[in-house]
């Protein structure tokens, strides 16, 4: 992989592309012909952290790829071209979002001027791109968020929740929060039927709470006994626990109490 001394010093984003099937590896850097040497240097040494790209690497060989210049820009707009490059043809990178370190304030204002910037010339849209829809726990669809960050806002629902539940894999349904279920729209579909979520009855009130968790839920009735007994359904025989499909419990005459 030839690497242009022209490089030297440029600040911008840059891309490594398999000339075989045209995937690409989006990075960018203060400095694109060190960090391109560097990348060369790890992938020939076969330890380059990205084991998608060395794997490629290993099986299609060094002259299978080239690297080039995307766009040079400011340091201060590095993340937000990198991140708008990555959602248009990051194939290689691992972590679809651009790493985001601490900023002054003078260069969160430039960020903000460059992102209305981009956002009049139609190269970003304002927002999150994932779409998200919002069903009740009985599989019944109750709003489509074209912007999860509006949903995160609106609910009043802790963004690092939302966020770290988006980026699980193999997951049916991300997130089960306050009485909704939340999947990605194209990416998850919603299995219901496999829906389990904790529940305590009260056997004297022939009462079902469900809840988020179990401790939520013995919050709520003022129940002071160890978790481990509640598994065991020993309290008196007055509570017992389970995880149960909320279809089905509304099947079985009790009075169903929503606690979230």
């Amino acid at each position: 992989m030839q690497i242009s001394e022209d490089f030297e010093g440029k600040i911008g984003i840059y891309s490594i592309i398999n000339t075989l099937n045209s995937k690409r590896y989006i990075g960018s850097s203060i400095d694109i012909r060190k960090r391109l040497q560097k990348h060369r240097a790890l992938l020939r040494g076969n330890t380059h952290p990205n084991p998608v790209l060395q794997n490629s690497w290993n099986k299609y060989g060094e002259e299978s790829f080239q690297c080039s210049i995307l766009e040079t820009c400011e340091e201060v707009d590095l993340l937000i071209l990198e991140q708008r490059y990555i959602d248009l043809s990051g194939d290689f990178n691992i972590y679809k979002e651009a790493l985001r370190p601490k900023h002054t304030i003078e260069m969160r204002l430039k960020q903000s001027e460059t992102r209305r910037r981009l956002f009049k010339e139609k190269k970003i849209k304002i927002g999150c791109s994932k779409v998200t829809l919002q069903y009740n726990i009985y599989g019944e669809l109750i709003k489509r968020w074209d912007d999860v960050r509006e949903c995160i806002t609106t609910l009043e629902i802790p963004q690092t929740t939302m966020y770290r539940s988006f980026y699980k894999e193999n997951s049916k349904y991300n997130l089960v929060v306050k009485g909704f279920i939340f999947i990605r729209e194209g990416i998850d579909e919603l299995d219901i039927n496999n829906l389990l979520i904790p529940s305590i009855t009260d056997l004297e009130n022939n009462t079902i709470y469900i809840g988020n968790n179990y401790r939520d839920i013995m919050k709520h009735l003022n129940i002071r006994f160890q978790l481990s007994n509640l598994k065991k359904k020993i309290h008196k025989k007055k509570y017992f626990s389970r995880l149960v499909n909320p279809r089905t419990i509304k099947n079985e005459n009790l009075k169903i109490v929503e606690v979230w």
